[in-house]
């Protein structure tokens, strides 16, 4: 498999209102790698900073996916999304509903394992347990 990360954030000196051009540029990025040959896309927070202001990860995951169906490129590729935004279950199934095979919530489980390194949560559950 062929895998392309894709920034989902923006320059925040671009504001709310750069989130438009944000959105296509993203489309844009998924669309042509696709037509570069990569079978799995991730779309990714991680650049979310001081100076990044993230696309909602719901909304990024529905405009690439709406994006390459429109260009029927979709079965063509599988997206991953890579966010610090899910954490409820909810969460997960509306990624899911709009167009994401695979989820990983970094943030959660970073946050797990902290949990576990500080003691709040039960001792018998081992760390790998945990995530």
């Amino acid at each position: 498999f062929d895998t392309k990360t894709i920034d989902i954030t923006y320059a925040s000196n671009e504001g709310a209102a750069g989130m438009q051009g944000a959105i296509d540029r993203l489309c844009e990025r998924a669309e042509a790698a696709v037509a570069g040959g990569y079978n799995i896309i991730i779309l990714s927070d991680r650049q979310l900073g001081p100076d990044r202001i993230a696309i909602p990860a719901l909304l990024a995951t529905a405009a690439v996916h709406h994006h390459l169906i429109r260009k029927g490129l979709r079965t063509s590729v599988g997206l991953v999304v890579e966010s610090g935004e899910p954490r409820e279950v909810h969460h997960f199934c509306c990624l899911a509903g709009y167009g994401a095979e695979a989820i990983n919530p970094y943030l959660a489980f970073d946050t797990l394992l902290d949990m576990h390194k500080r003691g709040e949560l039960p001792a018998e559950v081992d760390a790998n347990e945990v995530v």
